[in-house]
């Protein structure tokens, strides 16, 4: 295992209070669920494409976000039958292209309030990683209009990894931190008066989206969408790292199964291999958000 020496080595330092011990990696929920949005984000041509939840009065429309070079968020929305919306979240904002961005601009990930709580007390920070995942199906084009593929009965779609961002630096709103200027339009800054708490900024070292694989999918085949395997390692980690209720299923491998929404941050956890499976996605999948 290549991250074996590094894990040893750093953990041994961090016990003497010399360096923070390895890299977490953090599994999180965003995009359209069940509640907000109420249908999958797409799977389009080989390309993860996550919805942001609804959001009144951002001043982020979806007719505004560019899909591709002929079609807004919200066409294909009004497509697949999301027709409610006009104005969104756009958070975390790793698609560079969905909008007219400043020279200057930079992928950000915000978080507020208990789900940033939670962040704190495990010292997220630079260098750590979120893994981000959503519900997704696949998407196609035909007869002039977007739909959704029924790929066998009842097909509800998937939850799969889209996205990552390795964090650079974070920026403290509640405590007054400098906003850079490229910041300063990102949605938890835009609305920090309405928040309570919490509130914070995780600035990219490197961010982007995901190309689709097999591999990136974590619901088990034709199984509901909470219905989870997950690779051996997640064995030695402990399904009661999992911030949602767990279960096993049978012996073929470790089946998580979640209920109900409960904290965005489903997993926070430093350990060798988790972030060696990170890197292999990024490696092999990852479209970077800035070329």
């Amino acid at each position: 295992m290549r991250f074996a020496n590094y894990y040893n080595d750093n953990f041994t330092l961090a016990k003497k209070g010399w360096v923070k011990s390895v890299t977490l990696v953090i599994l999180s929920r965003k995009g359209f669920d069940g509640k907000a949005g109420g249908k999958p984000s797409p799977v389009y041509e080989g390309r993860f494409r996550s919805f942001p939840i609804p959001f009144a009065n951002s001043g982020v429309f979806y007719r505004d976000m560019k899909f591709n070079k002929t079609h807004s968020y919200l066409d294909v929305m009004m497509d697949l039958g999301i027709t409610q919306y006009s104005e969104c979240h756009l958070d975390p904002d790793l698609h560079k292209e969905v909008l007219i961005r400043d020279s200057d601009w930079e992928p950000i990930f915000g978080q507020s309030g208990g789900q940033e709580t939670s962040l704190q007390k495990e010292r997220v920070g630079e260098g750590d990683i979120f893994l981000f995942f959503g519900w997704f199906k696949h998407v196609s084009f035909s007869d002039g209009r977007f739909q959704y593929e029924q790929r066998f009965s009842g097909d509800d779609g998937f939850h799969a990894i889209y996205g990552y961002l390795e964090v650079g630096e974070t920026v403290d709103l509640r405590q007054g931190d400098r906003i850079p200027s490229y910041a300063k339009q990102h949605p938890h800054v835009l609305e920090s008066s309405r928040r309570t708490g919490s509130n914070r900024l995780y600035i990219a070292k490197r961010a982007g989206t995901f190309r689709f694989n097999q591999e990136l999918v974590l619901t088990r085949d034709e199984k509901t969408r909470s219905c989870w395997r997950l690779p051996p390692f997640f064995e030695s980690i402990g399904i009661d790292k999992f911030r949602q209720k767990t279960t096993r299923t049978d012996g073929e491998g470790l089946c998580v199964n979640f209920t109900g929404r409960g904290s965005q941050e489903l997993l926070i956890e430093k350990h060798p291999d988790l972030v060696d499976w990170s890197e292999r996605f990024i490696k092999l999948y990852g479209i970077p958000s800035k070329i």
